[in-house]
């Protein structure tokens, strides 16, 4: 039985005869991209969604006969050889609706290059046609049309404004559409465009799973999405123009190398990559001050220095002066030469080793961001078992993104100097031994304990490093220690701490700096 929270859900998406500025649409190109990872085993990028939804399983179910298709199975060769990240997504949105999925771009908007080249392009389309009529993905897509209408509604009432007109009063130009994607079987998210002949894109923002509500999948909340739709939207402005202008960043390839390691966890591995990722989220700073006010502008521009765009304050700076002159400098591309030469100026500089410290803003993401980490596991859970999983799920989780990361137990974390360390500790509060001492350190707990759901519950909070108060910790922790493994699928990051059920984010919030210590906001 449909639950009523659903069905009003989709009641209102069949209603909405709305055709808003920003469209919110499920897009076919983007799941059969998506299905294909799936089936080529793509889980090792971290860019796919957990595999306990409802949904995943019917993809389970629906296309396992077609493991070993060939655009399966060619698809993995290519992303083994670096056809990963936006690089598939931003093929699919230069193609026509399938089955035809025409070739509508060039080869290089089409990402033809990364894909192996045009031919290996070509030929892994025509696959993918075929694996399209094959496995009946129409007939798949048909068949959850309600459940997609059913994100569409609930990312569209995030969307408390036209973050398309912030935009294009910015820039300084218009673009010819703009849509959101929801992607349920995603993590991660991809801003990307198609140039139409007049030279106008439509413009896509391609949003991972973040959560799930009553079964419903989520893809931010009004504060993360706008954030996000700036961001992902503003790819479209920002990547023309220092393309454009790209033979010039060679002068300040420098400036990649001190920041080069925490740009390639985030797979911005080259200098124009990480350029134009500093630039866009200078822009996104700027929005936040004028839109929102001072102290929402400074949260912004905190968390993008921690995590590592050192340049961003400098650039955000110089965009004032863009801001202030819009009648000498009408749009973005004419501002652009001035403001990557912030870039040279950098480089031209001896700028001192606390350039790059890392400010720790008391979020999950500010605190993976600084110092190196170590793992931390239980020794004291009551239940055996669980203790046993837990340690085999961090050493997985270890294994996946932090692979020279140390692992020990919470007896050898007790006994040693981790004050070099950001600590990543697993277990219950009174399992992890860790955990247990430093209890009293996470503000987050008042958060939990004043938690009215039975539970179980899980938490991932941030705390101070006990011995060293410049980093951070970070404890993933639950009410049963069954309810550990598995805790990363809970969407966590940009704040303090997140209490969930299951994979379902039940509140989230922020610490602030009382009397040199973290308090709950």
């Amino acid at each position: 039985m449909m639950k009523p929270f659903l069905a009003a859900l989709l009641v209102a998406a069949a209603a909405s005869g709305q055709s808003p500025r920003i469209a919110v649409k499920v897009d076919a190109r983007i799941e059969l991209m998506a299905v294909t990872e799936i089936l080529a085993d793509y889980g090792w990028t971290g860019l796919l969604a957990r595999p306990d939804t409802s949904y995943h399983r019917d993809v389970d179910a629906w296309f396992a006969p077609f493991k070993n298709h060939a655009a399966v199975t060619r698809f993995a060769e290519l992303a083994r050889h670096g056809y990963t990240f936006d690089g598939p997504a931003g093929t699919m949105v230069c193609l026509s609706a399938p089955p035809e999925l025409k070739q509508e771009g060039s080869d290089e908007e089409c990402n033809a290059a990364r894909a192996g080249g045009a031919a290996s392009l070509a030929a892994w389309l025509e696959q993918l046609r075929d694996f399209y009529r094959v496995s009946d993905f129409d007939a798949f897509f048909r068949a959850h049309a309600g459940f997609y209408a059913m994100m569409e509604e609930a990312t569209r009432k995030n969307l408390v404004r036209d973050y398309a007109a912030d935009l294009e009063s910015y820039y300084g130009i218009r673009q010819a559409s703009y849509t959101i994607v929801p992607a349920p079987l995603l993590v991660g998210n991809f801003g990307r465009r198609h140039q139409r002949a007049d030279g106008r894109s439509d413009v896509y923002g391609i949003l991972g799973v973040t959560g799930n509500a009553y079964g419903v999948p989520q893809f931010g909340t009004v504060e993360t999405l706008r954030e996000l739709v700036w961001h992902e939207f503003g790819h479209s402005f920002v990547n023309p123009e220092v393309n454009r202008l790209g033979a010039g960043l060679e002068k300040s390839q420098k400036l990649l190398a001190p920041i080069a390691a925490k740009m390639r966890q985030m797979a911005y591995s080259d200098w124009r990559t990480v350029v134009i990722e500093h630039v866009d989220r200078a822009v996104t700073v700027r929005l936040a001050f004028r839109e929102l006010g001072e102290a929402a502008g400074q949260r912004v521009l905190d968390r993008e220095k921690a995590s590592s765009f050192a340049y961003v304050e400098a650039l955000a700076e110089r965009l004032q002066e863009y801001e202030q002159n819009r009648d000498r400098y009408p749009t973005f591309g004419a501002f652009a030469p001035r403001l990557l030469a912030v870039f040279d100026e950098l480089a031209a500089r001896d700028l001192p080793a606390d350039f790059y410290d890392i400010p720790l803003t008391g979020t999950i993401n500010s605190v993976l961001s600084a110092g190196k980490a170590i793992y931390v596991v239980p020794t004291g859970e009551a239940d055996g078992e669980a203790q046993r999983k837990i340690a085999d799920y961090v050493k997985t989780i270890r294994d996946r993104f932090n692979a020279a990361s140390e692992m020990v137990t919470d007896e050898q974390a007790l006994a040693r100097d981790l004050s070099a360390y950001c600590v990543i500790a697993y277990g219950t509060l009174s399992g992890n031994k860790w955990l247990a001492k430093y209890r009293a350190a996470i503000p987050a707990v008042a958060a939990l304990d004043a938690a009215k759901d039975p539970g179980p519950l899980r938490l991932i909070a941030t705390l101070s490093n006990p011995q060293n108060p410049k980093l951070g910790a970070i404890a993933f922790t639950a009410t049963d220690a069954a309810a550990v493994p598995g805790i990363n699928s809970l969407f966590a990051g940009p704040t303090s701490y997140v209490i969930g059920k299951g994979n379902d984010v039940l509140s989230a919030g922020d610490y602030q700096r009382k009397d040199g210590r973290w308090v709950l906001k």
